[in-house]
């Protein structure tokens, strides 16, 4: 039984709310918001319609919004409320972290769950009118200013960006950064489960702190829509388990992943768990010389799959940059199997299941029992929820991104050398550890 991050951050929730139901049964009975002003009322339907190839016209909306403050704060709660759609959620964010205004909040933690979206990505945008670059650029998340441009995130950055502006407070909203809407059923319901946990976080918090902030109790309370029950999950044969069939997909692929030790670099990533996409630094709670035990029973605690590790096996002179499997099944395959996986399972081929892994997802050879932690190896997976996947090692970053490195187009990596194991490649990035990529082997009608 999965045991969220959050699972001790239970808020009182009602049963079958949509958002705006949830909205309407806080505010009480028979409180009809005013009518906003036209000059509101027009800026609010621009950002409704918010147009990233034009972005002059939502932009300009929400500077007016801004400029006429707190006035226009109860028309755009309304619309917020009622919004579901990942353009007009960033900019409503973006538009309710420029005005500041803390009767917001309630609204802000109720849209995290409308956050969850399909893949996506944030905007590096330009702009053409410096008085509005300048606004811009004075309340975007984007901490650099280069040329015209400026940033607007996914809704997710841009609503807990609000939230963090407005009231100081964070609760790890990075360690949810990169998930979206992706996977089987079961998957898509464990990503939920994430969001709704940080709204419930952050809605007991504000239910003690709200006085602090505003002195209207109308902005005191926050429902939430009760999650769904888990969908049933087939049961995984032990012997194979991995889907076979002309329905067989691979699907929500994740490439230039980096996993690593704890180190300086802010944007590091030392445990992830594959179902969700969750990653998280070494935690606090964790000492770094934890012992294997402790960070098994933290792993299966928290649902984490995957550990970025140094590793020096018998034999070698010097640690390497390794992936470390956490409470998962893996066996090697050949490197070639991950281009061709989807196709071998739909005819039907089932891979040879004959060299299972150890607890270290390093290349071993099957001849000498050595470890081989500067080879590209793969691996086929079932997570301890009973996701299928495919997984690769296809670098090791020694070294940090250089400001000619930003960018520059990604170039396709060379193919493997004809009958012998191919090296990592040694590359840069973000931060120092061992680079993956992965993708799901699902039935079909289970992706995104």
């Amino acid at each position: 039984m999965r045991k969220p991050w959050c699972t001790a951050h239970v808020v009182l929730v009602l049963a079958s709310l949509a958002p705006n139901a949830a909205w309407s049964q806080d505010r009480g009975a028979g409180k009809a918001p005013e009518p906003a002003p036209e000059e509101v009322r027009q800026a609010i339907v621009a950002l409704r319609n918010t147009d990233i190839a034009n972005s002059k016209g939502w932009a300009t909306a929400s500077r007016t919004l801004t400029r006429i403050g707190k006035a226009a704060v109860p028309p755009l709660i309304e619309e917020l409320e009622r919004t579901t759609a990942d353009r007009p959620l960033r900019t409503l964010g973006f538009t309710l972290r420029a005005i500041n205004d803390p009767r917001a909040v309630p609204a802000l933690i109720r849209a995290i769950p409308r956050t969850l979206m399909p893949p996506g990505s944030d905007f590096g945008l330009r702009m053409d009118d410096p008085e509005l670059l300048a606004f811009l650029r004075k309340h975007d998340l984007d901490e650099e200013d280069r040329g015209d441009g400026f940033h607007l995130g996914r809704s997710y950055r841009e609503i807990t960006g609000a939230l963090h502006a407005i009231t100081g407070r964070r609760f790890n909203e990075d360690e949810l950064n990169f998930i979206s809407l992706s996977g089987t059923p079961k998957q898509q319901w464990l990503q939920r489960w994430l969001f709704h946990g940080l709204a419930s976080r952050w809605a007991l918090w504000w239910k003690k702190n709200w006085r602090t902030f505003t002195d209207d109790p109308a902005y005191s309370k926050i429902s939430l829509p009760l999650l769904p029950d888990a969908p049933p999950v087939a049961a995984i044969a032990a012997e194979q388990p991995f889907p076979t069939g002309e329905n067989v997909r691979a699907t929500g692929s994740h490439a230039n992943v980096i996993l690593g030790p704890p180190q300086a670099e802010k944007n590091y990533r030392a445990f992830k768990d594959l179902d969700t996409g969750r990653e998280i630094r070494w935690p606090a709670e964790l000492p770094e010389a934890a012992a294997g035990a402790e960070v098994a029973a933290f792993a299966a605690r928290e649902n984490f799959d995957l550990r970025g590790v140094e590793y020096e096996p018998p034999g070698s002179d010097r640690p390497h940059f390794a992936l470390q499997g956490l409470g998962m099944r893996a066996w090697q395959v050949g490197n070639d199997l991950y281009g061709r996986i989807e196709a071998d399972l739909r005819a039907g081929k089932v891979p040879d299941l004959d060299r299972p892994a150890g607890e270290m997802l390093v290349d071993l050879d099957p001849a000498t029992g050595a470890y081989h932690p500067e080879n590209k190896a793969t691996f086929l997976f079932v997570t301890r929820e009973g996701t299928t996947g495919i997984l690769q090692l296809t670098g090791l970053v020694t070294e940090l991104f250089r400001p000619e490195d930003l960018g520059r187009p990604l170039v396709e990596d060379p193919p493997d050398p004809p009958g012998r194991t191919a090296p990592l490649k040694l590359t840069r990035g973000f931060s120092r550890g061992i680079q993956i990529q992965y993708k799901f082997l699902v039935e079909g009608g289970q992706d995104r």
